[in-house]
């Protein structure tokens, strides 16, 4: 008896999550927008975000995709890496592919990783890149000081609210390959960076168009969200820690003032206040989110950009997602899942290589180098 009311149960709960999964999960995104003739053929060019998103089936869950996003496949594909100075004496690592295999003027997208993130580390990365190069684009990574392995020659690191490092790679590699369309792509706190940016510069930007994937817009909202998700929030602060004892040297002055609170920082929060807010002459770390947030500078935006976040993303605050923005700057396209988690976006039974979001880019990408004339 026992045993048949088990499987009785089984099959109703199977019932049950196969139902929750084709009405709840297994949806068309939400696309708000300015219904503009350029916007119309974006979308009409991009037609993965008018379709069905169907998530992983057996993995649609928020947290499980999130996690499972982070070990996809890793980088198989070689590349050459550049050390770009800054004026002040500093240097990030900048990352190409495909430039020995592809003609002049295929588009370049210009990558941003997230708060710990580089080329090496980043599986999503990978992918993307991947999957770009197949369709004939080339990629640069854009890494962070002090990342990747380069060495911090100054006590400037990088933060969401420091755009101007971004700003000097676009200038080079615009300088370098003038003939050529590039595009920003950001994940996360590198869609923050890049939308604050391209907000900043306006019509000065050498992109042709941006992508912002999982962004957190409101850093403030964001913040308290990410609060409350203790794992992430533990994942995250440790990673930022663990970069910060690899470039501590430089801050040997001030080592002993700050080491031990930001050493044992038990949150993102906590570790900003300590050591992001104070290298960045910020008053505070109420301050520096404030200041930092790209929100504020959406409406400055005069470069089609597609942002791209899902409605069940564990640490972005759904009320921070800028439906007024889409409905205000004609730049803008909002594209909303359902389902996705944080840089997820997993799809297919084995979900370890190629994604929802890859096609996503893929497509928005060749449609500004196929046929716009940005």
């Amino acid at each position: 008896m026992k045993r048949k009311l088990m499987v009785s149960s089984s099959v109703v709960a199977g019932i049950a999550y196969t139902y929750n999964y084709f009405a709840n999960a297994a949806v068309e995104p939400e696309i708000t927008m300015l219904d503009t003739p350029h916007n119309v053929d974006i979308t009409q060019h991009c037609p993965t975000i008018l379709e069905k998103y169907y998530p992983t089936f057996w993995c649609y869950n928020n947290h499980v995709s999130s996690f499972l996003g982070q070990f996809r496949k890793g980088l198989s594909i070689e590349y050459n890496r550049q050390t770009f100075e800054y004026p002040d004496g500093g240097c990030s690592y900048l990352d190409y592919f495909g430039f020995d295999n592809t003609g002049n003027n295929s588009s370049i997208c210009l990558i941003i990783p997230g708060i710990n993130g580089d080329t090496d580390a980043s599986s999503y990365i990978a992918n993307l890149v991947e999957h770009l190069l197949s369709e004939g684009n080339r990629c640069v990574v854009f890494n962070y000081r002090g990342k990747a392995g380069a060495p911090l020659k100054t006590k400037i690191s990088y933060c969401a609210a420091y755009t101007d490092d971004y700003r000097k790679v676009c200038l080079h590699i615009n300088e370098c390959y003038p003939e050529s369309k590039m595009i920003g792509i950001g994940f996360s706190l590198g869609s923050n960076i890049l939308l604050k940016y391209m907000g900043e510069e306006g019509s000065n930007t050498p992109l042709s168009a941006g992508i912002s994937i999982s962004n957190p817009f409101d850093l403030s909202k964001s913040s308290i969200k990410l609060a409350s998700q203790k794992l992430y929030d533990k994942v995250l602060t440790r990673g930022a820690i663990e970069n910060f004892r690899r470039i501590s040297p430089i801050y040997e002055e001030e080592y002993d003032i700050y080491s031990t609170k930001i050493l044992n920082s038990n949150s993102l929060v906590q570790f900003d206040e300590s050591y992001t807010r104070r290298i960045f002459g910020f008053t505070s770390v109420e301050h520096y989110y404030d200041q930092g947030s790209c929100i504020h500078y959406l409406s400055e935006i005069e470069r089609p950009v597609l942002l791209v976040n899902a409605r069940d993303d564990p640490i972005v605050c759904e009320d921070s997602i800028p439906i007024d923005a889409a409905l205000e700057n004609e730049n803008i396209i909002l594209c909303i899942s359902s389902r996705g988690g944080h840089v997820g976006f997993l799809e297919g039974w084995f979900p370890f290589s190629g994604c929802w979001i890859d096609r996503v880019v893929g497509e928005y990408v060749n449609y500004f180098q196929e046929g716009s004339s940005v």
